[in-house]
């Protein structure tokens, strides 16, 4: 069992994670407990000692990341012979290389990646602000050097980087695709027929008036030009895709009427 196993923490759990699992275990497994147990006391102790130190620490998951530690007698010496073999075979010294880069999910809101916003996330125990440009749609990828996994052979040849992935939450209102973006409007029937200005709200909650031309009819796309979703790394912005959609409100015997007398007059329409 390893150390990390011994105190039930992954191999890049943080000095904090480290101590709250140690204070946990000590505390339930102390000989002074009516349910302590002594031995694994002491190991839990003796990981302790060694993950919470960072020399230790790099020396202990060098050890365990040694490809030829069990290859008879002492092993190879990690100052002079290891690091030689390593450079022959895997074509670099592992002390001199920087951590390796860690990627992270981070969930936004659609008005997010559409204006653009400063966000702090907890990654590892570390609070960070990271700027979201606009137009960041999922599948983006945002990178902060420096902020990634030490090395485990020596914490002090620098840090890898900070891969944030971008995952933008669905709003129901609203379907981007591309830089397009689609929503369904609903008016009556009669303002396809004889036309319409209609007022369409935009991510941002902007409202926009559109023109509906006359004799439109269900399924009639507008598009607006550059009112779409911005361009990711551009001042462009896609094109607003509205889809209409007729709903036919209940209506009196007296327009009812109306409307069949207007059937009647229209060439081609008599029953």
């Amino acid at each position: 069992m390893s150390y990390y196993d011994t105190l039930g923490v992954t191999e890049h759990a943080s000095k904090d994670d480290i101590k709250k699992a140690y204070r946990k275990l000590s505390k339930q497994h102390h000989p002074d407990m009516s349910d302590g147990d002594e031995a694994t006391f002491k190991q839990i102790a003796e990981a302790y000692e060694h993950l919470s130190d960072d020399i230790k620490r790099a020396q202990y998951d060098a050890s365990r990341m040694n490809p030829f530690a069990n290859m008879g007698g002492s092993g190879f010496n990690f100052e002079g012979n290891f690091a030689d073999m390593f450079n022959h075979h895997f074509g670099g010294d592992p002390r001199k290389a920087r951590g390796q880069n860690h990627t992270v999910i981070a969930n936004i809101s659609l008005l997010d990646a559409y204006l653009g916003a400063e966000k702090q996330f907890n990654i590892n125990g570390e609070l960070l602000k990271i700027t979201i440009p606009q137009g960041a749609l999922t599948g983006t990828k945002l990178r902060l050097a420096g902020k990634g996994q030490t090395n485990p052979y020596n914490p002090s040849a620098g840090r890898g980087d900070l891969i944030i992935q971008i995952q933008v939450q669905p709003d129901p209102s609203y379907i981007v695709n591309g830089a397009d973006v689609w929503i369904d409007y609903a008016l009556p029937w009669w303002d396809l027929i004889t036309g319409t200005k209609i007022d369409v709200t935009l991510i941002d909650g902007t409202i926009i008036k559109v023109p509906v031309s006359e004799q439109s009819h269900t399924g009639k796309v507008l598009r607006v030009k550059d009112k779409g979703f911005p361009i990711y790394n551009t001042s462009k912005y896609g094109m607003l895709m509205i889809k209409l959609n007729a709903t036919f409100p209940q209506l009196d015997e007296e327009s009812i009427k109306k409307v069949n007398e207007i059937k009647k007059s229209v060439s081609g329409l008599e029953q």
